[in-house]
């Protein structure tokens, strides 16, 4: 994904989209307050409630924003390798934080240079749960992990769309559609970084893989 003035530009376009609606919202229920305008206390705490959960949505898009320069303007090198079934681990514990199910599957022999193994991990697990949105009432949507001597992949989707998604002509993954603000992005940018690969395939939408280099041991 090119950091191109282009891709700053729509980084700041969609901030503004997503940050303008929740401080509307806590704008009229802050104004609600002030002109005393709810009578009873329990609508007062509503009105408090919903413009504080939305002033800490506007934070939270401020602080992907914030990862997402940071990433363009200084991509931190890989450093530490970490072998193949400590990642998968890492990144199974991140999916099933997000809420998606975690099938164990095949890791690799070797390692994978990364910065942090918990950022990457965390960054793989925004990327696959990208696939719930649009698949809430599929009972069999899993993420899972898979292996060659050379790449770690990471599956989402059904039985069907995982395997579409390693037997079918792959398609790139436009981080910038579906409304999933900056975080998706951000992380696919930090894949990117280190050499891995993001995509999907037509018969596995909305199923996404996830692909990163493996380096195998000298014999």
């Amino acid at each position: 994904m090119p950091t191109s003035d282009n891709e700053l530009g729509k980084a700041l376009n969609l901030l503004i989209h997503d940050v303008r609606a929740p401080l509307g919202v806590a704008n009229g229920y802050l104004r609600l307050l002030k002109e005393h305008r709810l009578p009873s206390a329990d609508e007062q705490e509503r009105a408090l409630a919903q413009a504080l959960e939305s002033l800490g949505r506007v934070s939270r898009l401020c602080t992907d924003a914030s990862a997402y320069l940071s990433t363009v303007e200084s991509p931190a090198p890989a450093e530490v390798a970490v072998s193949g079934p400590d990642l998968a681990r890492r990144i199974g514990e991140a999916v099933k934080a997000a809420g998606l199910e975690w099938i164990a599957g095949g890791v690799p022999v070797g390692s994978v240079k990364v910065t942090r193994a918990d950022i990457v991990a965390s960054a793989i697990a925004t990327i696959l749960a990208t696939s719930r949105r649009a698949t809430e009432n599929t009972p069999d949507l899993a993420a899972t992990s898979a292996a060659d001597d050379r790449t770690l992949y990471l599956l989402v989707g059904t039985g069907a769309q995982r395997a579409a998604l390693m037997a079918d002509a792959r398609q790139p993954v436009d981080p910038w559609r579906g409304g999933h603000g900056l975080a998706l992005p951000v992380a696919c940018l930090q894949i990117e970084h280190l050499a891995g690969s993001v995509w999907t395939a037509d018969a596995a939408r909305p199923g996404i893989a996830v692909a990163l280099p493996v380096e195998v041991p000298t014999p």
